[in-house]
This record gives structure tokens, sequence and C-alpha cells, in this order.
């Protein structure tokens, strides 16, 4: 997971296999990651497809491919017993996928032309993947290479180390304790209850204070701030929302001066002297100025409506080099991830329409030179920019970016309790650097989807205090309780192991309370202790039991001592045992019931369910059933008796 030194490894690697002779090549995802990299390393697609190790070379080798469909897996030159480092793993997928503006590299499946171009397996070559297990994951089981799902379909032999130890640099913050939180839920796959930690650099906030932070910020310092969301359609309200508010006008040209903009495939942008100027994927840039909006056409067969129409608006970019780019409309304000089919291929068959027709022009005019006709070819089909917005962005496109402050809005399909909302989350967390708001955030506990029926509740006079903790007759002793002197009479039970078992639960509880056990007097299936108080109090108890060495109740004698009672029997609960669902269940509910003064006394279990008492006072109880799914998630909650029936109404707020 984070901060537990992959980056420190992979370096202590590189300079271990250097140090054996081995070539060293470290790849990245793409060439953003590469070139925030702490080692000299390279994308993974400029290794693979274009062979350029420098970002200069790989722009030129890419402005040459330009016209290329498919981008064709170059022959591999590597040493053959290099070693591959592979970083940011998680990242890497095997599915078919091609470029924004149609391109394909290789075969589109990413993994399978790097094992094919590697050879590993048939020669001395190695590879280590480096990546965080616990992130939203770009491929199935049977295409990670972390788990080595991949390397097993292709008969491959691996092993796999996770990396446990935590390596703090925050000094305690929030937001890397929150991570790992989500890192063990994932782990363990118990989506049930998630208790958020807040600091000054991770928080909640609710709907308008949040919008207005990010107005602010974005005011004030653009570039440092971003939006995250699950989907698209939610990303595309955001920036419609912030877009509107902060050109202060709700007509809005489709760029405007100072919008913020991401390009998501690298553009062949030229200054002004005609070099070409580097523009990655993934960087965030202003625009400075809007030139003209100029329209396209493209005739489809399959289209009967007519020519399919596009756009390109020219921006003039804020950045040290003055350039200017044609930003593709349709596919800025598209309102999905990709462009509309329709509009994907009338851009295709006009590009390849105008490709054609340079080609057969070309060929005119050297005919033209040996003197037969005259042609003049027309001009190329120009670079388009496949940008979008750059105020927010689904949590799956921010994965291994980051910024200084991020906005996340914690609305999700998948509903919070689920493996992909904590991926989900967990990936947000590592997005931002300096400072993480969530908005839309609600308590994740495991009574929040839970169904309230109280139509068969009764009023009850005699509602059980401290059934349900067990004890265990052949139970072994601390050392300290093995020290113990028995009260007065216990050695006269004629089962003396049942009652010393009672009587050590009961004398460690009572002992944390101020109190001691003075006089105890045996009979079957109920023990009677005399109690003396820290001032002096004495108070007389009945402890009622059954044959499975369960206690059923804990009677008091005076009520005067009430608040006694209730506490002991708090805390001999405390220290049961109940399955690990039924524990995390008991202790959401105490800490809840903690804030309004009442407590539980009374705790017993059954498969998937918990029958609670919970008490305020002597004349205050209510009998309580809890049902519940494999992942301790409550289902329903049913007051089935209480004291008095207004009681119902005044915990239901707790468990919703």
């Amino acid at each position: 997971m984070t901060s537990t030194g992959k980056s420190r490894l992979l370096a202590a690697l590189m300079e271990e296999a250097k140090t054996a002779g081995k070539k060293v090549i470290v790849l990245e995802p793409n060439r953003r990651l590469a070139d925030g990299a702490q080692v000299e390393s390279n994308s993974i697609y400029g290794h693979l497809y274009t062979g350029g190790v420098k970002e200069e070379d790989e722009t030129e080798v890419a402005a040459e491919q330009k016209n290329l469909k498919v981008i064709p897996l170059r022959a591999c030159d590597d040493p053959d017993d290099c070693v591959y480092l592979l970083d940011d793993a998680h990242l890497l997928g095997n599915a078919r996928v091609s470029t924004p503006d149609g391109k394909q590299y290789g075969s589109g499946q990413l993994l399978s032309d790097f094992f094919d171009f590697t050879g590993v397996g048939g020669g001395k070559r190695k590879l280590v993947f480096f990546g965080d297990p616990y992130q939203i994951q770009r491929g199935g089981g049977d295409e990670s290479v972390l788990s080595g799902g991949f390397q097993k379909t292709r008969g491959l032999k691996h092993q796999s180390l996770e990396l446990i130890q935590l390596i703090d640099t925050t000094g305690g913050s929030a937001k890397l304790a929150n991570a790992a939180k989500l890192a063990s839920a994932i782990g363990a796959q118990r989506f049930a209850a998630f208790e958020l930690q807040t600091d000054e650099g991770c928080s909640i906030a609710d709907k308008r204070e949040a919008a207005i932070a990010m107005l602010d910020r974005f005011r004030s310092d653009p570039s440092s701030v971003w939006c995250l969301a699950e989907t698209h359609g939610q990303v595309n309200a955001l920036t419609q929302w912030l877009r509107e508010r902060l050109h202060e006008k709700k007509a809005l040209n489709p760029v405007e001066a100072g919008d913020l903009l991401e390009v998501y495939v690298s553009p062949d942008v030229r200054d002004a002297f005609g070099s070409r100027v580097t523009m990655q994927s993934g960087g965030r840039t202003t625009v400075a100025s809007v030139g003209r909006r100029t329209p396209y056409q493209q005739s489809l067969s399959w289209v009967k409506s007519g020519p399919v129409r596009f756009h390109t608006v020219g921006c003039g970019l804020r950045s040290r080099e003055e350039v200017e780019i044609e930003v593709f409309e349709e596919f800025l304000i598209a309102e999905k991830p990709e462009l509309d089919k329709e509009t994907a291929v009338a851009e295709s068959v006009w590009r390849n329409t105008i490709k054609r027709a340079r080609e057969k022009a070309l060929e005119g005019s050297q005919a033209m030179l040996q003197g037969i006709g005259r042609q003049s070819p027309p001009l190329p089909a120009p670079d388009f920019t496949y940008a979008r917005y750059g105020y927010a962005s689904t949590v799956h496109h921010a994965q291994g970016m980051s910024q200084p402050v991020c906005y996340v809005n914690c609305n999700h399909t998948a509903g919070r309790h689920s493996e992909g909302f904590f991926r989900w989350l967990y990936s947000a967390l590592t997005v931002a650097e300096r400072k993480l708001v969530l908005f839309n955030f609600t308590p994740i506990h495991p009574f929040d989807d839970a169904v309230w029926n109280a139509g068969s509740v009764k009023a009850a006079a005699d509602i059980a205090v401290g059934a349900g903790w067990a004890f265990q007759p052949n139970g072994i002793a601390t050392e300290r309780d093995q020290q113990r002197s028995l009260p007065e009479g216990l050695d006269q039970s004629k089962d003396v192991l049942k009652s010393v078992a009672i009587w050590l639960r009961v004398v460690n509880a009572a002992e944390r309370l101020g109190w001691q056990v003075v006089k105890a007097v045996c009979h079957p299936y109920q023990e009677q202790y005399e109690f003396l108080g820290p001032q002096g109090d004495q108070c007389l108890l009945r402890i009622a039991y059954n044959g499975k060495n369960v206690v059923t109740a804990m009677h008091l004698k005076d009520s005067e001592h009430w608040s006694f009672l209730s506490d002991l029997a708090y805390e001999c609960l405390a220290t049961n045992a109940f399955s690990s669902e039924a524990e995390a269940l008991l202790r959401s509910a105490r800490s809840r019931l903690d804030d309004i003064g009442w407590k539980i006394v009374s705790a017993n279990e059954t498969p998937y369910r918990l029958a609670l008492s919970i008490v305020r006072n002597s004349d205050e109880r209510v009998g309580l059933e809890i049902n519940f799914d494999k992942q301790g998630l409550v289902s329903s909650l049913r007051p089935l008796t209480c004291s008095k029936l207004e009681l119902v109404e005044t915990i239901r707020p707790v468990f919703q």
C-alpha cells in the first residue's frame, strides 16, 4: 500500500542489479509518470512501440506515427539478461484499448505485447512489478501482474511479496491512517464499517461549504486544485457548475479564455519558430485566448440524417512558449468518456479522405515533373488536440496523478459497503498531496442501511440485565487470579469450578469499578454475592445462569445501586467472546449509545442475530433484536420490548 517504501525498494533493487552487471530498464505506465519518477525511466509505450528513451526522441517518432492507425510493436534489442522494473503496475492491464484519437498500440493488449516483447520465460530476462494492490485495478484477477494472475495464464513462475511496514513521513496524518484502514478492510474483505479520521489535511465538508472553498481555490490558484468524482456524468455536472461561476455567466462558449484544460492525447504543437513543443498527456494548461471556431463535415452512408458535423476551436495557451492548438470540440464536451460513434467514424473518414487526396495529388505532381498532367496537393488535415476540461476528473482517470488539493464527491453507485467504494476512496486519497476534502460523505457504520421495524414492540416491566456473557469452568486463570483468596462461602459450592469461573469474571469487572466481593452463597444455576463499595456501601447481587454456562440475568436486591449493576453488566459483556461480526456491531453500537447516555447491558448472539438490552436508568430499558449478514452489515433492527413506548423513538436516531 501507499507509504510502505516501494520507491525506495525499486531504487535499491536497481543498484543491486547494476552491481551484478545487469542492465536495468525502469518502465512506467505512461510518459507523465516516467518524467516524475525518482530514477531514470521510460514509459512502457515508448519502450515497446517508439523505442525512444528520451522524451524529445519519442516526440519526433510519435509525430512520424501520426498517420498510422496501428503503431506496431518494435523488435526487442535489449540485452538477453537485462532486468525490467515496472513501477505503478496496478495501472497496467490487458484489456484491448485504443487512444481517444483512435490509435492502437500493437495488438491493443499491453501486457500481452510486453511479455511477447521481452520473451520472458524463454531466456534470462527478469521482470519485477511494483504496485499498489489496494487501488482500483485496471484488470481482473487473470490480468493482474501483482497477484500473478497474468503470469499464470502464460505458464510462468512468479513470486509475490507484500510490504507491510508503514514508513510514516507525515507525522501521523489522518490521510495515511485512513488509507491504512481502507487497505486493511480490503485485505480482510470487510466493508460494514469505516471510521474516518480527520485533521487539517483530511476533512469532511458539507456540500455548500465545499462549493464555496472550491470556487475560492480555483479563482486564486487553479493549477493547485482538482475535483474528483466517480462517474463522467458527475464530472461533467461539476465542470458545468464551476465554469458558470468562474466565468460569471450561464451562456458559455465551448472554450473561454481562462478555462483550464487537460490534454488527453499529446498533440503535434509547434512554437513560433516551427520547433515542436512537448505537451504530454495528463498535463493541465490554461487558455490565454480563444480564436476561430472551425466547422467540418463528413457524410457516412449509414447516417441518414445528413453529414456528421464536428468542430475545432483555436486556443492560445499560457506557457513559456507561445503555442496555438486546435481543440476538438466534440471530444471536449462529450457526455461520455469517449466520442460518440458517429463523430469518431466521421472524423476518421474525413482525415483519411484528405490523406488519400494528398497522396493522389503528390503522385500527380511527380507525373507533372515528367510532363504528364497538373495537380497541386491539398493541405494536410490539421492536428486536433484531444482535451477535456481540467477542473474535475474521475478517480479512475486520476490514478497515478497528483494535485496539492483535492475535493472528492463521495456519491458512489456501488454503495458505501462495497469493495468498489473502498478501493475508489483509497485511490482518491493517494491523489491528494497536501489537502483532501470529502463532500457528500456520510458515516459508514453497520447500521446505516438497516430497516427499522418497531411494529411489534410491547411494553415490559422486566427486561434482562447482565445476560449473555459466558464462563468456562475449566478455563485457564491468569497468574493474578490464581493468587486470589476465595470469598467467604464460595468453597461451600457443590460445583466449585463453575462458581469460581463466575466469581473470577465478576470480581475482575467489579474491581475496575472499585467494588469487592466479600461473601458468596452458591446454589445450582444461581450465585449470590455481597459487595463492598468504595465508600463503604454494601449491596446484594444475584446471578442466574443456564446449563450452557451462560448468564441469563443479574438482579439487585436494592435498586439504590442500579448504576453499579448496569456498569458491572457492561464490564462483564465487554470481556465476552463474540463472533468478529457481532463484536464489530457491539463496538459500533456502544460508541453510538454512549453519546446519548445509554449502554448495552445484555447481549445474546445466535447465527446472524444479536438480542440486546440497552438501558439508561432502571426504569428506562429497551430490548432490541439486530439481524445482520456475513459482512456484519445490519439488515433490520426490531425493538421488541421497552419499559416505556416513547423510549423507542429516543434510541432510533442513534442507529440511523
